[in-house]
């Protein structure tokens, strides 16, 4: 039995790799080997995914926020031999985490990896890239993607926060085209947001019609 661990040094306020350290003793009992990868930039933690499904990995548990584990399973979706995903979230906003009822103390979250309760998950695609929670279009949704991990280190999800409210008051609406199963949406927004996931931005009620599994 082979797990391989995924994680962002980065996140977790840079307490990621104390964080490797619990989960493999607490894996140790159940895999022979249990491998550490570490991201260094933007698609790590997609290729690694892809090596473990490569390597017949019978897990791989990813470590990081949503971005993190959103690389993971876009590097698991379309493999032939697929490891069960575990997830342990250092993020800012963890979404998918709260989504799945995994505990925000990651801790908590690793003591359950030992329980092996698996759970199937829907997941999105949109061009070629996969996703399992949220896809944001426009001003607003741009705006996380200026926050600094050293701004989400200090500041956490007020950090997005305060991008968001610059980017609406400086920011420009965009024109927006949505054909669904019952019609057909023109106009201008700041943002739209397709959900998977009940949890958005933190906010557990602002998908309410998503189901929580």
């Amino acid at each position: 039995m082979k797990a391989m661990i995924i994680l962002n040094p980065s996140s977790g306020k840079e307490k990621a790799t104390d964080y490797a350290e619990k989960i493999e003793e607490t894996l140790q009992d159940r895999y022979d080997v249990i491998d550490i990868r570490r991201t260094e930039k933007e698609g790590d933690a997609s290729a690694f995914a892809t090596e473990a499904c490569i390597g017949l990995y019978d897990a791989v548990i990813a470590m990081g926020g949503d971005g993190t584990i959103n690389e993971a399973i876009n590097g698991l979706a379309e493999q032939a031999h697929r490891p069960a995903l575990g997830i342990i979230p250092l993020g800012t906003v963890n979404d998918f985490a709260r989504a799945l009822s995994i505990p925000l103390d990651p801790y908590k979250a690793i003591s359950i990896l030992a329980e092996q309760n698996l759970k199937p998950v829907d997941i999105g695609k949109i061009n070629e890239n996969y996703f399992a929670n949220v896809i944001a279009l426009g001003a607003l949704a741009e705006a996380s993607y200026n926050v600094s991990p050293e701004l989400k280190t200090r500041l956490g999800s007020l950090a997005y926060f305060m991008e968001g409210a610059k980017s609406f008051l400086h920011g420009e609406a965009i024109d927006l085209c949505v054909e669904h199963e019952n019609g057909r949406w023109e106009g201008h927004t700041f943002l739209l947001i397709a959900s998977l996931t009940n949890s958005v931005g933190g906010f557990e009620d602002l998908a309410p019609r998503s189901k929580r599994e």
